[in-house]
């Protein structure tokens, strides 16, 4: 009985010396960060705006005269980048710009962005898209949120820092591709290609991608500035039956449409299972300080209750993607009349996957699903998918000289390392840079969040001024 009690006292106090190690909170800093605007910013986001860079996934949709639009608009715009950096153009989807620094025993650093973007249903807007409408406090358009507003925040930001006579101590690369939204071969594609042949290897790069949330998590009362320290990898996987056509008065038991249908059910009823990644695992210690102790205790040993992380994470689309990879049907093909079977059937799996997996063990799975449907199961396009991005490190300069910009421009956030569901440009630089971060500076609600991509899309002038600030002191601090 007393070996019981002795063994339950010594676990609750190794749980608790554990919380207590992450409940340490940092004091808030609240430095004030300017939300003034010069009107000649303002209108160089919305000139940026003007430019109707809509991709597609058929490139030969892509209205070609729009995308070198991008080069002049530097060069209008920032004559002082232009005549101090070296700028150069690979093609209308690629733009690089290299700032030399002062150590060149340094590894460069690359901060990239995109500018084009997705294509918009005019009705659905409240303004036209492609004006840059200044309304309301806010800047309005395509891209004023993903991303036309980090591209020109970094060259606002390189500009002034010129202006002011400051050289960085390490060089500093500035790379914008032009076809993120489809599949960013012809803009970071093509890019990274240059870089491997200029035998150029990078400290650290930081993408598009968290944001400061304001609302995300409703046990956190602070906002999250949410770093992507990792990224989902992806795949379309094809599913397709075939079975003998006729009329539909005679029918068989099953037709390439039925087929289709069971073997897409028993997809959906075999999710992958749900882990713990690394990631997740220093995301959930590092709001550990800034939930309530009962539930900071869960938290911090999370190794321990990870069933009940895993059941409270599952219960929520959003937070269950964190925890495994995804599959989503998102077409099904089958049939050209009511009154004649088909005689074939396709479904299409759209698959995010998880860290520690691949496009082929993905693969391998359904295809040991489906072992004993009559359905032929392969890859889509494998140009079309990638195996996920490793997990950047936590204790580089590059993770620390973000945080560091973000403490000072959202002083009243908590920096959270996070994971990417979603693809980004920089799944393309892998080869030639070990620590990929992914941040947006702009604090966004769930409302304003879900505008990107959407119609009546928008920025605020105070979270485009203190875009421009983070950078600032980014590059300051490199």
């Amino acid at each position: 009985m007393y070996f019981i009690i002795i063994v339950i006292l010594t676990a609750l106090i190794m749980l608790l010396l554990k919380t207590f190690k992450y409940r340490k909170t940092f004091p808030v800093h609240c430095e004030t960060i300017s939300v003034d605007l010069a009107d000649e910013t303002k209108n160089k986001l919305k000139k940026a705006i003007q430019i109707k860079s809509i991709s597609h996934n058929d490139y030969s949709k892509n209205d070609i005269n729009e995308f070198v639009k991008i080069s002049s608009f530097i060069e209008c715009n920032y004559p002082l980048l232009f005549s101090e950096l070296e700028i150069e153009s690979l093609n209308a989807y690629s733009q690089i710009i290299k700032w030399p620094g002062k150590n060149q025993d340094l590894k460069p650093v690359l901060l990239i962005s995109h500018f084009d973007v997705v294509p918009v249903v005019e009705k659905n807007w409240s303004v036209p898209p492609f004006e840059g409408v200044e309304k309301d406090g806010f800047i309005w358009g395509r891209g004023a949120l993903d991303t036309k507003n980090t591209l020109t925040a970094i060259l606002e930001s390189a500009d002034s820092l010129l202006l002011d006579g400051f050289k960085p101590e390490r060089t500093i690369y500035m790379a914008f591709g032009g076809d993120e939204e489809t599949q960013g071969t012809e803009g970071a594609g093509k890019i990274c290609t240059y870089f491997e042949k200029e035998n150029l290897e990078f400290e650290w790069l930081l993408d598009e991608g968290g944001i400061v949330a304001e609302d995300s998590i409703s046990m956190v009362k602070r906002p999250l500035a949410l770093i992507g320290v990792s990224e989902k990898g992806f795949v379309n996987i094809r599913i397709t039956s075939e079975a003998k056509s006729g009329h539909s008065s005679m029918p068989p038991a099953h037709s390439a449409a039925g087929i289709i249908a069971k073997a897409v059910t028993e997809v959906e009823n075999h999710p992958f299972p749900a882990k713990i990644t690394p990631t997740l695992s220093a995301f959930l210690f590092g709001i550990t300080p800034y939930v309530s102790f009962p539930i900071s205790v869960v938290l911090a040993n999370h190794k321990i209750f990870a069933p009940l992380i895993k059941m409270l994470f599952l219960k929520s689309d959003t937070s269950a993607a964190l925890l495994r990879t995804t599959q989503a049907v998102t077409i099904l093909r089958s049939g050209i009349k009511e009154n004649v079977l088909p005689s074939e059937g396709e479904a299409i799996v759209n698959i995010r996957i998880l860290p520690g997996e691949t496009v082929e063990s993905t693969i391998k799975r359904i295809k040991k699903l489906l072992r004993n449907f009559p359905v032929k199961v392969d890859v889509a396009d494998y140009n079309d998918s990638n195996d996920p991005i490793r997990e950047s490190s936590l204790n580089s300069t590059g993770y620390g000289a973000v945080c560091n910009a973000i403490e000072k421009v959202f002083p009243k956030a908590v920096t959270v390392p996070y994971m990417m569901t979603g693809a980004t440009d920089s799944k393309h630089y892998k080869t030639i840079c070990r620590d990929i971060y992914r941040f947006s500076p702009m604090s966004l609600n769930s409302k304003e969040l879900a505008l990107i991509h959407s119609a009546d899309e928008r920025i605020s002038f105070e979270n485009y001024a203190k875009s421009i600030s983070f950078y600032k002191i980014l590059i300051k601090n490199m």
